[in-house]
């Protein structure tokens, strides 16, 4: 039994390490083109940054809403994640789904406001 365990484990963190591998580069949102991720990991950390543009607040042009560097766990079809701005270590879990030729992901809104929390966003990879 402890061989089947430890059989799965390894498994499990091979296929995440190749994830986070062909994630790694920079992304663009499919359908205005404004956010991009950009994926900076390697086997042992998972990290992004989420950017959005700028915008005007209280006479301050500062990051949007949601903008920031994200620590992420992936695990089959969610993506946990973590603000590491924010004064929190908490890792939410949201939908995270990739094609098979690894150019096109498909995440649960995190970060726009202007969205249902249940919907789904679309990054294509820069090349």
């Amino acid at each position: 039994m402890l061989a089947i365990c430890t059989i799965v484990f390894f498994t499990a963190c091979e296929t995440e390490s190749i994830l986070k591998a062909e994630l790694k580069g920079k992304w663009i949102e499919a359908t205005e083109g404004k956010d991009t991720i950009d994926f900076q990991s390697n086997d042992s950390i998972g990290v992004f940054t989420l950017s959005r543009g700028l915008e005007l607040r209280n006479g301050d042009l500062l990051p949007r809403y949601g903008s920031g560097i994200y620590d992420y766990k992936l695990k089959k079809d969610t993506i946990r994640l973590n603000n590491m701005l924010w004064n929190c270590i908490c890792f939410p879990a949201y939908y995270f789904h990739t094609n098979s030729t690894y150019d096109k992901i498909e995440i649960g809104n995190f970060f726009n406001n202007e969205l249902s929390a249940s919907s789904k966003i679309t990054f294509c990879k820069l090349k």
